[in-house]
């Protein structure tokens, strides 16, 4: 996970950088030892595949996630996707992180599948579009608040000329207004957006096969009584944009 730049509102009153930065990092602190609290027994890995599904001009085959939940959180997070054009859409009814008046909540899946262009199409850009909301209520600090992040990579395989030697893009998704929210600033609800674009065309062209594999996180903390913190995902647009024929 790679957070983006800290928010002047992880602080209630002026401060340096270094005491925003110091904010951030207890919020992380705070999740970590959770999860070393937490008996690796609690998190049973889930892993579904939804299939195969046809978009116009690809196929997108083992659509796939893993999941490692603590009950009792759902053994899935993002649902049946439905195909529109050369693309995919998740509207996820149970991906969400909760904390309420102390501790922290975490939402993770990794989303996998296999893209292949149908000839004489080639895999130019993908797309990945996320939306949801956060709400945050109390008296507190930077301390309360939420985090949400993605990162992945697309592995080429493939380009109409044949097999090739695995060629891999790595990609971190920028978030708006932010990745990190936190009180004060941001009582109350906010709609947040992550988006990235891998732009395979320009490090393989003429790709025809590939596989995109990314990490989907969401935190919430709430580490003051009387405060809650909470982060949802209800959207996940995945496109792809079809290059010219070679």
């Amino acid at each position: 996970m790679q957070p983006g730049t800290t928010p002047l509102f992880l602080t209630s009153r002026p401060a340096t950088a270094l005491a925003a930065k110091n904010r951030k990092a207890g919020f992380f602190i705070a999740l970590i030892s959770i999860m070393i609290i937490a008996s690796p027994a609690a998190f049973a890995q889930v892993k579904v595949n939804y299939g195969d599904f046809l978009g116009t001009d690809m196929a997108f085959l083992s659509v796939t996630e893993t999941n490692h939940q603590p009950p009792p959180k759902p053994a899935t997070l993002w649902g049946v996707p439905a195909v529109q054009g050369n693309g995919l859409q998740f509207y996820p009814q149970t991906f969400s992180a909760t904390s309420v008046g102390g501790g922290v909540d975490q939402a993770g899946s990794q989303l996998q599948m296999r893209i292949s262009a149908a000839p004489p199409s080639t895999l130019n850009l993908i797309t990945i579009n996320e939306f949801g909301d956060i709400d945050l209520s109390g008296v507190g600090t930077g301390q309360t608040g939420t985090f949400a992040s993605m990162s992945g990579f697309v592995t080429v395989t493939e380009t109409s000329g044949g097999p090739i030697a695995p060629e891999t893009i790595p990609f971190t998704g920028i978030f708006t207004p932010t990745d990190l929210s936190g009180l004060p600033n941001n009582l109350g609800q906010t709609l947040w957006k992550g988006n990235v674009v891998v732009d395979i065309g320009a490090v393989v062209p003429n790709a025809t096969k590939a596989m995109l594999s990314f990490d989907d996180d969401l935190m919430a903390s709430s580490d003051e009584a009387w405060t809650t913190a909470l982060i949802q995902k209800k959207v996940v647009l995945i496109q792809v944009t079809v290059g010219p024929a070679p």
